[in-house]
Formats: structure tokens, sequence, C-alpha cells
């Protein structure tokens, strides 16, 4: 098949886009513009472009409009002529999509006068004639939001184009509008043919705002650690360590008063050494009361701190503040925890 014979409009059907009377070859440009054309196009694509033209020609044919439309529309693709997207527009309005197929003629008559083809004013006509079926949709805005943003379809609509009829194939059309700080509104329409719908979107209410929740207070059997049973714990920690060096200490005292018998009599009469022994034992005997008392304190304050219930104003102001002070002199030393509650 030639190129020209691509290019008629004309195919033996009731809708053919071809001047009465015109044959295909006239209805093309000249050959000498038609190879300058192809010229800055690939062989390949243009070979491609004629075969896909000459099968959707033939499903056209058959009443295969959605099969013939994918065709047409990738060899216009390749290669944009007149003829083919004529036809193009021809086989979307059997498909049914009315407002493709008028927008396809309109570009069909463009395409023509620019390039002198006689064609453009049968796509003139065609597209006269079906402008009463398009389906036609309007938006208006009531009350415009700021940040307001349209979309039909999922597409963006400009602000300009509100207020403005919107050609549209025929079937469903979603138009939802947003804007901060707004709830979203959302229609659905069908569209059908000859039919001129209004869609007029009301002020956006505003979002209510959650309130912040407020301070809540430690629920009672919580898994965390309070500051005061920390310090429970950590008082009670050092209580068992004065018990051990207590005990240590014990020992030791025991100890040295075991050596020093060697240096003593039966009456408590000891030589140099012995006395001096004495005396190591008796002051590391009083450190070790002293500790072991001190421990055993601390473990004791450290449980109550741990065990008795929590006072109200601790769980919700954690005003306690205890201090644990060391105490030391001559012959003791312990730790004192004070604080208030």
């Amino acid at each position: 098949m030639t190129g020209d014979s691509r290019r008629s409009f004309s195919l033996g059907i009731t809708l053919a886009l071809m001047l009465s009377g015109m044959s295909a070859a006239a209805a093309e440009p000249p050959r000498g513009q038609a190879r300058e054309e192809r010229d800055t196009r690939s062989a390949a694509a243009v070979s491609r472009a004629e075969d896909l033209f000459a099968e959707g020609r033939t499903l056209y044919d058959a009443g295969l409009f959605q099969e013939a439309c994918a065709k047409l529309a990738e060899s216009q693709e390749l290669d944009p002529r007149v003829g083919t997207e004529g036809l193009l527009a021809s086989c979307r309005e059997q498909e049914g999509k009315l407002a493709t197929a008028y927008r396809g003629y309109l570009s069909t008559e463009q395409r023509a006068l620019l390039s002198g083809d006689p064609r453009g004013q049968f796509a003139a006509e065609r597209a006269s004639a079906l402008a009463p079926r398009v389906p036609k949709l309007t938006i208006r805005v009531v009350d415009p939001a700021p940040g307001l943003q349209v979309t039909l379809n999922g597409d963006r609509v400009p602000t300009s184009a509100l207020s403005a009829k919107t050609l549209l194939d025929p079937g469903t059309a979603v138009i939802e509008a947003t804007a901060p700080g707004r709830k979203p509104f959302s229609a659905t329409v069908q569209m059908t043919s000859g039919e001129h719908k209004v869609v007029a979107i009301p002020a956006l209410a505003p979002r209510q705002v959650a309130a912040q929740p407020g301070p809540v207070a430690e629920k009672r059997g919580s898994t965390g650690t309070s500051p005061r049973k920390l310090v429970g714990w950590t008082v009670g920690a050092i209580g068992l360590a004065g018990i051990g060096v207590g005990t240590g200490l014990g020992v030791l005292a025991f100890t040295q008063r075991s050596a020093s018998n060697e240096y003593c009599g039966p009456s408590n009469r000891c030589a140099p050494e012995g006395g001096a022994l004495r005396d190591e034992a008796r002051v590391t005997a009083n450190v070790a009361t002293a500790s072991f008392a001190a421990g055993l304190a601390g473990v004791g304050v450290g449980a109550l701190l741990v065990l008795l219930p929590e006072p109200r104003t601790e769980r919700s102001t954690g005003s306690f503040r205890p201090q644990l002070v060391p105490v030391a002199g001559p012959t003791s030393g312990g730790a004192v925890l004070r604080g208030r509650f």
C-alpha cells in the first residue's frame, strides 16, 4: 500500500473524511513536499506507521474500533499526517469518546489548513456536527478558600478554567476540592451525550483541631521507676555494702584480738606488742560495729522507700528530694539519710 492511500480519509465507510469526488492522491500534499517531510523522519518509522495505518483501517472496517484506534494512534505518533489524524478522530467518535473525537477533528482541521489540505473543511464540518453531542461540565466555586485546589478525574483544574465549560467523554466524572485546614469536598456525576451539568463546590468547612491532652499523673502500679524508689534501691545497696564491710572488719578485729593473746597473760597484763594489738582490735571492732549498724539502717531505709506507697504529691510533682550524708568519727562511721516529703 502506498503512502497516498494511507493518508486518505476515504475507507468506504459511513464517516469517511474525504471531500466528495476528490481522489486520495489529490488530497495529499505534492510528492515533493511529502518527500521533504519524510526526510525529517526515519524511513523505518514511516514504514512502520504505514503498516499500522493499514492494520487500523482494516480493523475499522470490521467495526473493531477499540483495536483500530490503538493502531491509528500509534501510527500518528510515528508519522503525523492529516489523513491518519482524521480517521483516528472518526474512530474515537465510533468508540463513544465524543470529546476526544471533537478535539481530534479540530486538530485535523488546523493541520490541514497549515498544509493546504482541502480535507480541513470536511473535518470542520464533522466537528460542528458532533459539538451538540459532547457532554459538558461546569465547575463553580461558591467561596474559594485560600490555597484551594480542584481536580477533575485526578487532573488539576486551573483557576482560569473554573466556571468554564469543560468537554468530557461520556462516563463518570469525579470532582474533588481541597484546601489547607479545610475539610475536602468530593462529587461524582455521570456524563451522557448532549448533557451539560454544573457542579457547585460549597465553602469548605474548617477542620476541627483535636484538643491537646493534658499532663497525665503516674498511674498506680506503673512499671516506671520513680525517683524515690531509685533512691531506695541505692540506699539499700549502700546498706548491704556497709554490712559487708562491718562483717569483714569484725573478722579482722577478732584476728587482731587472737594475735594479742600471745603477748598477754590471763590477767590481761600485756607486753607492749600485745597492748598495741589489742588497741588496734578495739578500734577495728568499733568501726565494724558502726559499719554494720549503718548498713542495717541503710537496708531498712531502702526497703521502706521501695515498698511503701508513694504519696500523691510525689507522683504528680516529684517533690521528694532525699540526701544521703556520710558521717565519720574517730572511732565510728556511717551515713544519715535526710529528706523532706
